[in-house]
């Protein structure tokens, strides 16, 4: 039977995302069948894509003038092109990709950039290097290792794609963000008189109190040894995942 302290380990090594399979936007490649599948853990990567026609012109003039799901801008006034990301909070963005088009002869080439603003959209900064693409026709370039980590709370997280041409030698393909799920880092006090900040499983235990999962056994107390029966476990699981059931 496993101890409360080691339930909180694994529940937490255990976390669940939703992964969302995209294939990088090189030469086309035989269509693949829909891939969807749970995906377990801090240590995996889920993605999510941006098209190219969730960019929106900055100005909210004319939308551009395309090719399939391709854009660019229609002018060269404001030759950018802006989009929102979206992903959970409570993350870490670890890589973003730029997939383009670029057949230009003048080394004209399609940029990316992942701003951080604040919950205004005010005081941005940039959250990675700038992603250019070369005149290498349909291709893509990405960035990895990145540690941004997302609090949709406070901040706003924005792309910006910026093109060298705007007569069809430069295209927006689109982007793809990769992110984790984290566990958050440990408070500077203890919440359980028997969990002190020096306990091997300290972060853990006080992820789950935070997140309302546990109040421990009673008494100030977590009784990380005790044995976790199946029904505490039933309200770990149930209150971590957000089980419900509606009675229709």
């Amino acid at each position: 039977m496993k101890s409360r302290t080691a339930f909180a380990a694994a529940l937490f090594a255990s976390a669940v995302s939703v992964r969302v399979f995209a294939q990088p936007s090189g030469v086309p490649s035989a269509p693949q069948p829909p891939k969807e599948m749970p995906e377990y853990g801090t240590t995996g990567t889920s993605s999510v894509r941006i098209p190219a026609w969730d960019f929106s012109r900055m100005d909210g003039g004319p939308l551009g003038v395309g090719a399939g799901i391709s854009r660019f801008p229609a002018d060269s006034a404001l030759p950018f092109l802006v989009s929102s990301v979206h992903v959970p909070g409570g993350t870490k963005i670890t890589r973003v990709e730029l997939d383009y088009c670029d057949n230009s002869s003048a080394g004209k080439h399609v940029k990316l950039e992942l701003l951080q603003c604040d919950n205004q959209g005010q005081n941005c900064a940039d959250a990675m290097s700038e992603l250019v693409s070369s005149s290498n026709g349909c291709s893509f370039v990405a960035q990895s290792g990145l540690s941004v980590h997302v609090n949709n709370y406070n901040n706003m997280y924005t792309m910006v794609a910026t093109f060298g041409a705007v007569d069809g030698t430069n295209y927006l393909v689109g982007a793809i963000v990769s992110y984790q799920l984290e566990v958050s880092p440990p408070p500077g006090t203890a919440t359980f008189n028997d969990v002190p900040t020096n306990h091997p499983f300290f972060q853990y235990i006080e992820a789950l109190a935070a997140s309302g999962i546990t109040g421990g056994c009673g008494a100030g107390n977590y009784c990380p040894d005790a044995p976790l029966t199946r029904g505490q476990m039933a309200v770990f699981l149930a209150k971590a995942l957000g089980l419900y059931w509606v009675n229709q």
